[in-house]
């Protein structure tokens, strides 16, 4: 299984960036994972810069729904996004001293 993510901190660049490697891969499927907010609206942009109506090769999901598809109920849940801001800021916490910047931000 071959992986290729795209990062990018504006919707513009990694969008055409998405659009253009999922144009070139003709042998197999494809995720995208998006934000919780966006999975409708990206796989309608998708469809349309490729020119077709529906694929089955190319799927969009969250972080949520990737994890809970991997996962198979193998757990109860997932984090909410609020549940990974307070775990993360505890782990912050844990490494405090370790941080230059993020002792000074709070």
């Amino acid at each position: 299984m071959k992986v290729k993510l795209i990062y990018a901190n504006t919707y513009g660049f990694s969008a055409e960036n998405v659009y253009r490697a999922l144009k070139t891969n003709k042998n197999g499927r494809s995720i995208v994972i998006v934000p919780d907010n966006f999975t409708l609206s990206i796989e309608k942009n998708i469809l349309k810069k490729l020119g077709t109506e529906a694929s089955f090769d190319i799927e969009v999901v969250s972080f949520m729904r990737l994890a809970q598809k991997t996962l198979k109920g193998r757990i109860g849940k997932c984090l909410t996004p609020e549940g990974s801001v307070m775990l993360l800021k505890r782990a912050a916490d844990g490494i405090r001293n370790d941080l230059s910047v993020y002792d000074q931000t709070t």
